[in-house]
């Protein structure tokens, strides 16, 4: 299998601390908000978020929260994946999704500017723009970035932050790439672009690794 560009974070005990502490020993992604409501999840992406061609409640963020609320954690995650999202897209209206109050919010945004022919310079300022605005918003959050698009795919356009960049907003990078078609048909819709049901159970899985141990006490 390919790697990108950039090292992909495992999703193991040692990513919780690399996701929660910053290099100054400050905390993202508190275990349990001050307020005492749900730790809530902000999973931002296109159609492999959203769940197109299947039923909301079977797309990975719907199937992440039934996980753990069935191990007895208090969560909310929330769907924010539109069809044909970019970069720039997310970087328009993320305004509106800093509104509510959130303890991590997940980047899963494809590649889909760069193959519609956006300039990487473009996408790289869209990307250290909607960082930055997240990290205004809400300093303590947990912010990470991943994509479940083949690494086929994410090889040949490289979508993600610069390690630069990732580490000025102090970013986590989670592997939810999945094989291509050829390799895992089982994880695609007929159509090949969209997840299947086993497709989006696979990516919450690997999620749930990592909010569990987020949410340990």
């Amino acid at each position: 299998m390919k790697k990108s560009r950039i090292g992909l974070v495992v999703l193991s005990g040692l990513c919780w601390l690399v996701a929660c502490t910053n290099p100054a020993g400050e905390q993202r992604g508190k275990v349990v908000p001050e307020d005492g409501l749900p730790w809530k999840l902000i999973c931002l992406g296109d159609g492999l978020t959203a769940g197109v061609g299947l039923p909301p409640e079977e797309a990975y963020p719907a199937v992440l929260a039934r996980q753990l609320i069935a191990r007895g954690k208090r969560v909310k995650i929330v769907n924010a994946g539109i069809k044909g999202e970019t970069v720039a897209g997310a970087n328009a209206r993320i305004e509106w999704l800093l509104q509510q109050r959130f303890q991590a919010i997940l980047l899963a945004l494809g590649p889909a500017g760069l193959a519609a022919g956006e300039e990487e310079a473009s996408l790289a300022t869209n990307w250290k723009q909607l960082l930055e605005k997240i990290r205004n918003a809400n300093p303590t959050a947990l912010l990470l970035v991943g994509n479940p698009a083949p690494y086929e795919i994410t090889d040949q356009l490289h979508n993600f932050p610069s390690e630069e960049v990732l580490n000025k907003y102090n970013v986590v990078l989670v592997d939810l790439t999945l094989p291509p078609v050829a390799e895992s048909l089982a994880f695609w819709l007929p159509d090949g672009k969209y997840l299947s049901r086993a497709g989006h159970q696979e990516v919450a899985l690997r999620l749930e690794k990592l909010c569990l141990s987020l949410l340990c006490e």
